[in-house]
């Protein structure tokens, strides 16, 4: 009897386990969650610096061309 209780509590995860576990996987989610973020931010600064590159050649085209029919 003593050998089956002890198998029982060995085998199942204590409550502060559980806990523990909870709290390391929320700290996972919220972790990607910022990784997340911090993608979109860059991302978004990098169409904006493709849009302002853009804009730049699109100026040296038009001033190069005003120069040859000169």
């Amino acid at each position: 009897m003593l050998a089956v209780a002890l198998g029982l509590t060995a085998g199942c995860a204590t409550t502060s386990s559980v806990d523990e576990v909870r709290t390391i996987a929320q700290e996972a989610k919220k972790a990607a969650l910022d990784a997340q973020s911090s993608a979109s931010n860059a991302a978004k600064a990098a169409q904006q610096s493709q849009a302002c590159c853009n804009d730049t050649n699109a100026k040296l085209d038009r001033m190069f061309k005003k120069s040859m029919y000169k």
